[in-house]
């Protein structure tokens, strides 16, 4: 019966190492294929446009929007170089041409 248990926590762990492995694999295999990130306005910059994306895939330009007046930018910018992500910024002098006015 002892050596019965034993079989089952060596089935876990070795189910586990299995699976474990297969995320380490997918993760970079994922990296390889998006290419660095990289934003064209270097970053953080609310009163410059700039286009942040993947070298190999998606692209996304920094935005205007709201109603009525455009008083709101979407900014894109990349963490590194391996993640794009994006911040919500209200610009006091309203925004025109995916940047805040100055």
């Amino acid at each position: 019966m002892k050596n019965k248990g034993i079989y089952i926590v060596l089935a876990v762990l070795v189910v586990l190492a299995l699976a474990f492995t297969i995320v380490e694999m997918t993760g970079q295999a994922i990296s390889s294929v998006k290419g660095a990130c990289n934003d064209t306005d270097n970053g953080d910059d609310k009163y410059l446009q700039g286009t942040a994306g993947y070298a190999n895939r998606d692209k996304f330009t920094d935005a205007c929007y709201g109603s009525g007046d455009a008083n709101w930018l979407k900014e894109y910018l990349c963490l590194g170089d391996a993640r794009l992500t994006s911040k919500r910024y209200h610009c006091d002098n309203g925004c025109a041409n995916g940047a805040c006015n100055k």
